[in-house]
C-alpha cells in the first residue's frame, strides 16, 4: 500500500499546485480511474478470451465504481489520507523516482485505452476464425 500512497501523494501534490479547490478528492478519484484502467483491461482480456466478446459496459462502470468505493471507503478515508500528506510518502526516499514511477504508472494505464480495443478485436476475431 505504499507504492499507491506515494502515488496519491503525487497526485495531491499536482492538483494542490494547480490551485484546484479539493485536491484530495481529485486525487483520489483521478487515482481510482488509473487503477481501474488496469482492472478493466485484465478482466477485458480474461473475458474476450473465455466468453468471445466484448465485456458490456455496464461492468466496465461498475468496476469503476467498485475501485471508487473501495478507495473512499477503505484506502483512502479522511483519516489516511492526513496521514500520507503528513508523512509525505516517496518511494525509497527519492522525489525523482516517486514522481517519475507516478507518471510511468499513470501513463501505461492512460495508454491502455487506445491499445486494449485492439487486443480485444485481435482475440475475438481468432476466436470465431
Amino acid at each position: 500500500m505504499r507504492i499507491l500512497g506515494s502515488i496519491y501523494y503525487c497526485y495531491y501534490l499536482f492538483y494542490t499546485k494547480g490551485n484546484d479547490i479539493e485536491p484530495e478528492w481529485t486525487a483520489k478519484f483521478a487515482l481510482s480511474a488509473v487503477e481501474a484502467c488496469y482492472i478493466i483491461a485484465i478482466v477485458e482480456i480474461l473475458f474476450a478470451y473465455l466468453f468471445c466478446r466484448e465485456l458490456p459496459i455496464y461492468i466496465v462502470f461498475s468496476i469503476i465504481a467498485v475501485v471508487y468505493a473501495i478507495n473512499h471507503f477503505i484506502y483512502l478515508t479522511p483519516s489516511k489520507e492526513k496521514q500520507i500528506i503528513k508523512a509525505k510518502l516517496l518511494l525509497y526516499n527519492n522525489k525523482t523516482f516517486t514522481i517519475i514511477f507516478s507518471l510511468l504508472f499513470f501513463s501505461v494505464s492512460i495508454s491502455s485505452l487506445f491499445w486494449l480495443r485492439g487486443c480485444i478485436y485481435y482475440i475475438i476475431s481468432r476466436c470465431k476464425g
